[in-house]
């Protein structure tokens, strides 16, 4: 310790003198990022395939706009204006492909062959002739348009390169300036997962300022509640923007940036770190007398403080084990802060602690902690019926969580992106896509289209939320019914006339067969169009497809799922792998510290035990109240541990030394310890359940659930911690 205080300036000019060089990654990460791949790890077999698919078909990150008219899309005017808007999101650089009813070519004849075509928005039609090319259309008249024709769809396929999702938001704001041009703002309604996802990304940044701003406050207006002295205000401040710049310094540097999870590093950080300090602050309180009050404080505060750092540092670590890529950056991000929270709260106490003043009357719950000796000496019997009856209420919860995610849960129902979404389901129906991907071995186009269509008909009409389809065999059957009316069927056996046909789309609507088409790897693609669904929605939605695919198709035809949904869906399967393996390996390696810290078996088996209760509390939270288990709450459990663990660590520590060092009893070694650390623990707790607290009023629900349960566990870690421990520490001890 003494080469702390030796070298207190020259260390803290070195911590500065490094910062300029993090300065690039700093700037990199607060750049808040939620694409896909964040959810996913690079070597994930469904990400290849994802990527795989996106090779073939090109971006499937479809922009869909749904533009209103109570009179009726078919008008001559909306239709100009539809034609304009178009052709200008057409000339932009970003976009791949535009489908709207204003570039459908429309043959002049029967003979699909004919090399003359129309536009479906030429004066020389009328609306009723426009009704009239949509009923010979159905297939995509039913995508373009609603059932009333007042409303009309635009789907935009953006460009697969490398930087499209850093550019996404800039690709969007673009498509929105063009259509502001030609329709009024309530006419117009967007969507799509990269709408989603561009919400998600201003909201994380607008709250991530937002709050991390509430919780500088918070800690600020605190401490000087507390403690009354700027040098302590200073000494906090100092500590926090040096962890914040160091961690995110490295999170920036290596690449990464800030999302829906890691945008709660910061927050973490800045409230787990003054923990340390409130621990020195109060054993400086403690030695004031001595001549090195500031060095007996570090000395005394050093080995719990690395203890609960460490068992901190384990529980965000066990995240490492998710199958989510998001979650473990998270993990493994957030135990780099607290480490470096850790490091620079003893770098900077020599420089601070010789400042501080001894204030009697610096603790405002200064009679809270003699009450809650009183209380639990007197109620030992009773303290522990109701932890009994508390632990028995949530095991009953806990047996109710369900496990979901919803990607458009994470906003509010007054968002725009939510309002939106509403809209377009209620007008136009079913716009989400979930894509399934054709390869044919055996060579007959002929029975290949027949399956296809077979197929496609039984889904649409026997699952319930499927309500459009499009895919290769559509631009078939749409040829065939037009040119050949009720005898298509038997038509569309024809080899020559199925090639002869084939030879035509791809001649005619390039476009539009390349879309469904891949001929190097004679892969096909048939796009299903549903609602917004959660993920367990999906999975069976999608088992449904399954099960009719196996029922049309031979051995010779593969058919899977592709696309972004079976990656949504399989969230579920990451979200309980990460809560079971995180949890448990948390467990371990905290009883593993805490054995190792207190050399007594039991002892770290009782101080391990007493923190599961506001994890289980937490889980029966979320039982009672419908909370699913998802992306948000996913790592709760082994964060809510090593969170709670931290002032055991210092009870169990100060208890030992009070009852080993100074040969007090048992009852003698508990009030000892209350007194000092009881305190610690109370300014510590509200600091953490203020600051998480602050964070229920986010608009993103994944922040809120977030908040709202580390909220409910810190408090109900500080209540066991002052009553329930003791009365089983007491116990346990006289045995």
């Amino acid at each position: 310790m003494h080469w702390l205080i030796k070298y207190r300036w020259i260390s803290l000019l070195i911590a500065f003198a490094i910062i300029p060089f993090l300065w690039s990654g700093i700037e990199k990460a607060v750049q808040v990022d939620n694409r896909l791949s964040i959810w996913f790890l690079e070597d994930d077999l469904q990400l290849a395939e994802y990527y795989e698919f996106q090779d073939k078909f090109g971006n499937d990150e479809l922009l869909f706009i749904l533009l209103k008219n109570e009179k009726s899309v078919l008008d001559q005017e909306f239709l100009n204006n539809l034609e304009k808007l178009t052709d200008s999101i057409e000339k932009l650089d970003r976009v791949e492909k535009v489908f709207s009813p204003t570039n459908l070519k429309i043959p002049n004849s029967n003979t699909f062959g004919i090399n003359q075509f129309s536009r479906f928005q030429e004066p020389k039609f009328t609306i009723d002739k426009r009704k009239e090319i949509l009923e010979m259309n159905p297939a995509l008249g039913d995508i373009l348009f609603n059932q009333d024709q007042t409303a009309a769809a635009i789907l935009i396929q953006p460009k697969k390169y490398e930087n499209y999702e850093a550019e996404r938001a800039d690709f969007i704001a673009e498509v929105k300036g063009l259509s502001f041009q030609y329709f009024d703002n309530d006419k117009l309604h967007f969507a799509g997962i990269g709408v989603i996802y561009n919400a998600l990304n201003q909201l994380s940044e607008k709250e991530f300022a937002l709050f991390l701003g509430i919780a500088y406050a918070i800690i600020f207006l605190l401490t000087i509640i507390i403690y009354r002295q700027l040098s302590i205000l200073f000494y906090v401040l100092l500590v926090i923007i040096l962890a914040n710049c160091f961690t995110l310094g490295l999170y920036g540097l290596v690449d990464l940036q800030l999302n829906l999870m890691s945008s709660l590093i910061p927050i973490i950080i800045s409230l787990l770190g003054v923990m340390d300090i409130v621990h020195i602050v109060n054993q400086h309180q403690k030695y004031m007398a001595s001549d090195k009050s500031g060095l007996s404080a570090m000395r005394s505060a050093i080995k719990p403080c690395l203890f609960t750092s460490l068992t901190t540092m384990a529980g965000f670590l066990a995240l490492y084990v998710s199958p989510m890529s998001i979650l473990e950056d998270f993990g493994l991000y957030a135990a780099i802060g607290i480490f470096f929270s850790l490091l620079f709260s003893f770098l900077l106490a020599p420089i601070f602690l010789p400042y501080i003043k001894i204030h009697r009357r610096y603790f405002p719950f200064e009679k809270l902690i003699p009450r809650s000796q009183f209380f639990t000496s007197k109620n030992q019997k009773s303290i522990l019926i109701i932890a009994s009856l508390i632990v028995l209420v949530s095991l009953l919860g806990l047996i109710q969580i369900k496990t979901n995610s919803d990607t458009l849960g994470y906003f509010p129902q007054n968002h725009e992106v939510y309002q939106d979404n509403k809209i377009i389901e209620d007008i136009y129906g079913a716009y989400l896509p979930i894509e399934y991907l054709i390869t044919a071995t055996g060579g007959n186009q002929n029975k290949l289209i027949q399956s296809t269509i077979d197929w496609t008909d039984e889904v649409n009409h026997s699952i319930n939320g499927i309500e459009r389809t499009l895919g290769f065999h559509t631009l078939f059957e749409t040829a065939f019914k037009r040119e050949y009316k009720e005898k298509w069927r038997q038509a569309i056996e024809s080899k020559g006339l199925v090639n002869r046909t084939e030879l035509q789309l791809k001649k005619h609507y390039t476009d539009l067969f390349q879309s469904f088409n891949h001929e190097e790897s004679n892969t096909y693609r048939v796009t299903f169009f549903t609602k917004m669904l959660s993920a367990n929605e999906m999975t069976a939605k999608i088992n449904q497809i399954n099960d009719l695919a196996n029922q049309h198709f031979d051995n010779n035809t593969q058919v899977s799922v592709a696309g972004y949904q079976p990656m949504y869906a399989s969230i579920i399967t990451f979200v309980i792998k990460t809560q079971v393996y995180s949890l448990v390996l948390a467990f371990i390696m905290v009883f593993v510290l805490l054995w190792w810290i207190v050399k007594r078996i039991r002892l770290a088996v009782l101080a391990t035990s007493i923190n599961l209760l506001p994890v289980l509390v937490v889980f029966g939270v979320m039982g009672w109240f419908n909370i699913n288990l998802d992306t948000a709450t996913a790592s709760l459990a082994a964060i809510i541990l090593c969170i709670c663990i931290d002032d055991t660590i210092h009870f169990v520590h100060n208890f030992l030394k009070n009852k080993g060092g100074k040969n007090q009893s048992i009852e003698e070694a508990i009030d000892s310890t209350l007194k000092w650390v009881g305190k610690a623990i109370i300014i510590s707790s509200l600091l953490l359940f203020l600051g998480f607290g602050s964070m229920i009023f986010a608009s993103l629900n994944t922040v809120f659930y977030f908040s709202l349960l580390i909220s409910i566990a810190v408090l109900v870690a500080v209540i066991s911690q002052l009553f329930l421990f003791p009365v089983l520490l007491f116990k346990f001890a006289k045995k």
